[in-house]
């Protein structure tokens, strides 16, 4: 999606100051989040990449630039949102929960999972009943430790420090659009689940 908008700065400025405001803007290699001071945009952000700037005169005096933006998704993202469950005591867990997946993108939605064994713990076994069945599982892990797997770029980080992909099943946890029935079996002490939902906004 690109996009273009106006910036006014609130006075006059030099052309050293346009300068250095278009050298900001626009000297930028990747994306970068741009939240729009708008009521009905305050929860969500944009990522984009400047790529051209037009400098807006009043009677030959320099007040704003008219700016082109490139985004890297056709909406916008909510910010981070996050739920978890903690267990203090050192037992199997064996639980169902419910999370609703209200983004405006339509395909599925990549979280970021975090969870700690606890000192009974190896396996780790989470199921989306409402994806088929479809189980994300972790075996062999170490009494206590510590994963992160962020399924959308597919990366996994142990607080071990070791390489525990080979542990891992392979089916990157997906939430399915909609209302999402969950299962989790594993002796754990911690589960956070981090995401962020696309927003369909303006025309």
């Amino acid at each position: 999606m690109e996009f273009d908008f106006e910036i006014g700065y609130g006075d006059f400025v030099s052309a050293i100051d346009r300068r250095n405001v278009e050298k900001w803007l626009l000297g930028q290699s990747g994306y970068k989040k741009l939240q729009i001071n708008q009521d009905d945009m305050q929860d969500v952000y944009f990522n984009v990449i400047f790529t051209s700037a037009e400098t807006i005169f009043v009677g030959n005096k320099q007040v704003g630039l008219q700016l082109h933006a490139q985004c890297d998704a056709p909406w916008a993202h909510t910010f981070d949102q996050t739920f978890s469950y903690s267990y203090p005591v050192a037992a199997a867990q064996s639980f169902d929960f419910t999370f609703f997946n209200s983004s405006d993108n339509n395909g599925y939605l990549y979280p970021t999972i975090e969870f700690t064994l606890n000192s009974l713990g190896s396996d780790f076994t989470l199921t989306n009943t409402t994806d088929d069945g479809r189980e994300f599982i972790f075996t062999g892990l170490s009494a206590s430790e510590g994963i992160t797997v962020d399924n959308s770029l597919q990366t996994i980080s142990s607080t071990t420090g070791l390489y525990r992909l080979s542990y891992f099943n392979k089916n990157w946890f997906r939430f399915c659009p909609g209302l999402n029935e969950l299962h989790i079996t594993s002796a754990i002490s911690f589960v956070e689940f981090t995401y962020s939902f696309a927003r369909a906004v303006g025309s």
